[in-house]
Parts: structure tokens; sequence; C-alpha cells
């Protein structure tokens, strides 16, 4: 099994009031209309979050309901995957958003970690097992990171980049198991019970390729997707592709996100907040391979 991984976006919007005069009108649109030309991604500022240590890695998992924390993973890779070999030797942090930006890392350890007893996350985290990745379920409530729990999801294949939808009731996630497109493939599964999932479905070649997908990300409204890709207008690098599923649940033609948020390296690990100000991702930027943040007007 390969795979790398990760999170990043930016925008400047001007803002002109004019009233009775058509050609300055005409003017300012024509600004606008050159401004989102050089900035199709609407990107306002993208700075590196943290950046990779050796084999020390910190990956984004997700927001906070109300957008205020970002959830984060740290461990140290096993071998050449973008995985942790030992689910318990997995860090968990919080990350605060404070005056407009992600600020610091908290760990459990951390003094001032107890000012996030009031917040709650639920999100999936993955790790090499003696019979390929695996897919576990973490939540975090009063101050206190659960023990994973081990989804039914997982095969002799392998399983990883788990995210829940919005309102839980759905799980995507990447596997290399057969029937697929070939490669790596996104799949989705649906709750049906308590601690039950539906059996997974590939999301077919609208969105999978021959070549390897991953990364799911799902917004708020449960039909727009975000994934990383080699495949359709990529070659050998991952970028982030957004999709829209139709009301007859179809998915349409997936869209190449631009500058400054693909770049010529892999782009992984991309989360957006709930209120969509603000993501996260994997690459490697002007400050180094790390994870970087984008912030949205």
């Amino acid at each position: 099994m390969k795979l790398l991984s990760t999170l990043s976006f930016i925008f400047l919007i001007f803002s002109l009031s004019v009233t009775g005069n058509p050609v300055l009108s005409a003017y300012t649109n024509n600004e606008q209309d050159e401004n989102q030309k050089e900035n199709p991604e609407n990107v306002k500022s993208k700075s590196v979050f943290v950046t990779f240590q050796d084999k020390m890695v910190s990956v984004p998992v997700g927001y906070s309901v109300n957008s205020q924390v970002l959830f984060g993973a740290r461990f140290t890779l096993s071998g050449q995957n973008f995985l942790p070999q030992d689910y318990s030797k997995i860090e968990y942090f919080i990350s605060p958003i404070k005056g407009g930006k992600i600020e610091g890392t908290y760990f459990p350890q951390t003094e001032g970690f107890n000012e996030f007893s009031s917040v709650t996350g639920k999100f999936i985290i993955s790790a090499d097992g003696k019979d390929g990745s695996d897919l576990y379920m973490v939540e975090f409530s009063n101050g206190v990171f659960s023990k994973p729990e081990k989804l039914p999801l997982n095969t002799s294949y392998n399983e990883f980049n788990g995210t829940f939808s919005n309102d839980g009731s759905k799980i995507y996630f990447t596997s290399d198991r057969p029937g697929g497109q070939g490669g790596l493939d996104i799949y989705e599964t649906e709750l049906i019970g308590k601690n039950k999932w539906s059996e997974p479905k590939n999301l077919g070649p609208a969105i999978n390729t021959s070549a390897d997908e991953q990364c799911p990300f799902v917004l708020n409204d449960g039909m727009t997707l975000y994934f990383s890709s080699k495949g359709h207008q990529s070659s050998d690098n991952f970028d982030i592709y957004i999709v829209t599923q139709g009301d007859d649940g179809e998915w349409g033609e997936p869209d190449k996100l631009g500058e400054p948020i693909n770049s010529d390296n892999d782009d992984l690990y991309y989360r957006m907040s709930p209120d969509e100000t603000r993501a996260v991702y994997y690459t490697v930027g002007d400050s180094g391979e790390g994870i970087y943040e984008l912030i949205f007007n």
C-alpha cells in the first residue's frame, strides 16, 4: 500500500458601493472580474500551521461544530506509509481559533487544556494493523479523548482517511479492496442501526479512476465532496478536487482546485470549517512540508 496525506485556502474581496455612476460601476465590475481570474479560489491568506519534523507528523481530523477549534492527531510515520504503526501511539490535540487564525496546539498534558472541557467532537483516525490499515472512531467530550474504537467497516485490505458527514449518518473513506475502479478508491457507508453500517458503496467512475483517490471530506450540505486524486486532470501528484451530488444522487464532474491551494507536490487532508471561512490541508509550501491554513473571504 502506498499513500501520502493532508490541508489549506485564500481570497480577496473588494467592496465598492456606487450609485448613479454607470461608468464607475462598470469599471469596478471589471476590476472584480480580473481579481476573480487571478484568485479563482477566493483565498485571502495561506500560512503554515505546523511543519513536519523528521518522521513526526501532525494531521487535521476536523473542526468542532461551531468552527472554534480544530482537532488534530500527531504520530510517528511507519515506513513509507502516511500512517502510524499503532493507534495507541497517536497523540491528539486541540487548536483554538483566536484572532481569526489557528493559535497553538494543546495536548491533554498542556497547561490550559482544561479550557476546552465544553468542546465536543467526533472524528476518524487510521492506523496500520496486521491485516492492513484500519479505521477507528475517537470522541472528545468533557475534556477527554476517548479510546479509539475500531469500526466494523474494516477488512483484510486497507481502509483509511475516514470522515463523518456533518450529521454523523454517513462515513466516507478510502480503500484498496477488490471491486473498485483501480488503485485506491473512495467509498461511503450509511448508519442503519446502533453501531451498524450499511455495506460500503464505491462512489463510482465519476469520482474514482484507475489511479488513486483518497482523503474525502463532505461539507455540511451533504452534497459537496472534496477529495485528492492522481487521476482526472492530475498525473504524478495528488491534487484536491471538488464535486457536487445532484438531487438524483449522481455525482457531477469533479473540478480541480486552482492556485494557491493545489501545488506541484501532493495536496491532501483538506478539511473546511463548518462555517466555510477557513480550511486546513497538507502540502509543501513556502515554509516547508506541513499543514497549512487557508482563510477565505
